[in-house]
Order: C-alpha cells, then structure tokens, then sequence
C-alpha cells in the first residue's frame, strides 16, 4: 500500500530554511513584519487524498527519485514529480498559498 504524507510543515520548514541566509531576519519575520503560521505535518490515508483530488488549492508532488518514478506505472494523475535530492531548486518556487501534500513508494 502506497503511503501519502502530507507535507505542508516539512515543505514550509524548507522554505524557511531556504530563507534564512538572507539579512538578519528571524525564522518567523517576513517582509513588512508580518508573522507566518507554520503548520504540523500529518499524514492522510489515500481515502482522504482522494476526496481531497478536486481542490484547486491542492499541490501533490511525488517525491520518489527519478529511477523509481520512471519504473513505476502508479502514479497519482496531476501530481508535480520533483527531485527529492536537489529541494533547494524547487522548493522557493512553489506556491506557500496551496495545501501541499507529498509522497513517495
């Protein structure tokens, strides 16, 4: 059975991660001194995944790495494949303003 993992809290870490080299701010200031609420990972069954799948707000991004990404035939349909070696690349560009789920087999 595939396990899903929702990642908001792991993915907003790594944008903060990717943000802390920049001018002294601290780990919760953003621009304008706004704060950022930060959630908690959880995980979901497929069952909810799947009632989640018509959101528009929803993000999924399949972290398996390339080799098992291209060998396996399952696949959740729109989900985003990005290498889960290489996060700094792709992390900073993601929409913050979506409910991110991630997963990987």
């Amino acid at each position: 059975m595939m396990r899903f993992k929702v990642g908001l809290g792991v993915l907003a870490c790594l944008f903060m991660l990717c943000s802390c080299t920049g001018g002294g701010k601290t780990s919760g200031e953003e621009a304008g001194g706004m704060q950022k609420t930060v959630q908690k990972a959880v995980r979901i069954e497929p069952a909810k995944l799947q009632s989640m799948l018509s959101d528009p707000e929803l993000l999924i991004i399949d972290l398996r790495i390339s080799e098992h990404w291209n060998e396996s035939e399952k696949k959740i349909l729109g989900a985003k494949r990005f290498d889960p070696q290489n996060v700094q690349s792709w992390a900073q560009d993601l929409d913050q303003d979506k409910k991110i789920v991630t997963y990987c087999a």
